[in-house]
């Protein structure tokens, strides 16, 4: 591993400029969420599999199988999970959210389930999904990628076209497009209280993670450009910021960081946000980047020598999912901002008026 760029940064953040490897042998680690109740839990987008952290024994253990929905996700009918899909599996989850059912305190996060193209929740206790959207005006999700959560019954989530790839056809291609029924890639918000699902975003090409960033009151998606089209190639890393409107249903486009890099391997994936640097610690071809919103652009990089797929913070450290592998990096315990703020906490006027829960006037425009 190598680090490049600015090492006083990475050395605020980091108390190391190596990534420990902690567990290996997985097909597609992906979508990794810190959880108070069970820890660090990641997907496998492939193999189907849910898996847990465990620093007791300091491995990773299967917490579910089938987690992407196949083959119990009870769609409608002739809307059955694909044969020959190619991931099949979970990919991002969301922060957890605590709630008392049958006077018995539960929490639940929501997964982006590839295999049945559906936002669902679930009970981190009894480990049973539910089904938030799967649908919009009668056709059919192309397959929700990440997701953040925006309070108890409102998310926010990315919907590419990875969980149409096949499996005989094994790439980034248009052909993926061809498959879908929106006809696009787009951003989405979904209220669960009041059943609203709405593009946010709708004019991206492969959008993919996503964060929310409480200053300023803005979402920040990457576009993973993996060389599918010609203004997407391969090795060029996107972070488009948006400001948010009052009442969360819109999003304005503010500026798109860029970074280009000779390594084709990887793309701007997922990532989390720092709260207390302000900055993005994100995936990009070939390594690990430190994106400065303040800077506009990648400020330093750990190069991997191979994809990374998403990033996440808790327990003191940075958690990487990437080359089949989960790794780690120690924070630096004098800046422990690994628990960022929930979103919805910054939003207290609209939480006391309740303007984020109301569903979109139906004229807006996007």
């Amino acid at each position: 591993m190598e680090l490049v760029g600015d090492e006083a940064k990475w050395d605020a953040i980091f108390a190391s400029r190596e990534a420990e490897l902690v567990a290996s042998g997985f097909q597609w680690p992906e979508g990794p969420r810190w959880t108070k109740s069970k820890g660090l839990l990641f997907s496998d987008t492939i193999s189907g599999k849910m898996y847990r952290w465990d620093e007791a024994t300091k491995s990773a253990v299967v917490f579910l199988d089938d987690a992407g929905g196949c083959p119990k996700a009870n769609l409608v009918e002739g809307y059955e999970c694909a044969a020959g899909q190619a991931e099949p599996g979970p990919n991002g989850l969301s922060r957890e959210y605590p709630y008392v059912k049958k006077r018995k305190p539960s929490h639940n996060i929501a997964v982006c389930q590839h295999g049945a193209r559906r936002l669902a929740q679930m009970d981190l206790n009894s480990r049973e999904m539910t089904e938030l959207v799967a649908y919009v005006d009668g056709k059919r999700l192309n397959g929700p990628n990440d997701v953040a959560r925006v309070g108890a019954h409102d998310f926010i989530f990315t919907d590419p076209y990875y969980a149409l790839l096949e499996q005989d056809r094994f790439y980034d291609h248009v052909y993926t497009e061809e498959k879908s029924e929106l006809g696009f890639a787009g951003v989405w918000r979904h209220d669960a209280f009041e059943n609203v699902t709405r593009a946010l975003v709708d004019d991206l090409e492969r959008p993919n993670g996503l964060a929310l960033i409480p200053r300023g009151d803005q979402l920040v998606v990457s576009d993973c450009c993996q060389g599918a089209t010609p203004t997407c190639p391969a090795g060029e890393a996107r972070w488009n910021v948006y400001d948010l409107s009052r009442d969360l249903w819109r999003a304005t486009f503010v500026r798109r960081i860029e970074h280009a890099d000779d390594v084709k391997e990887g793309c701007a994936d997922g990532f989390v946000y720092h709260a207390w640097f302000h900055v993005l610690l994100a995936s990009c071809p070939g390594g690990l980047c430190v994106v400065g919103l303040d800077e506009g652009a990648v400020i330093a990089k750990l190069r991997f020598g191979g994809s990374v797929a998403n990033v996440e913070l808790g327990g003191g450290y940075a958690w990487i999912t990437g080359n089949g592998g989960l790794y780690r990096i120690k924070l630096n315990d004098e800046k422990p901002a690994d628990v960022v703020k929930p979103f919805a906490e910054s939003l207290q006027g609209r939480a006391e008026t309740g303007a984020h829960l109301r569903p979109p006037p139906p004229s807006a425009e996007l």
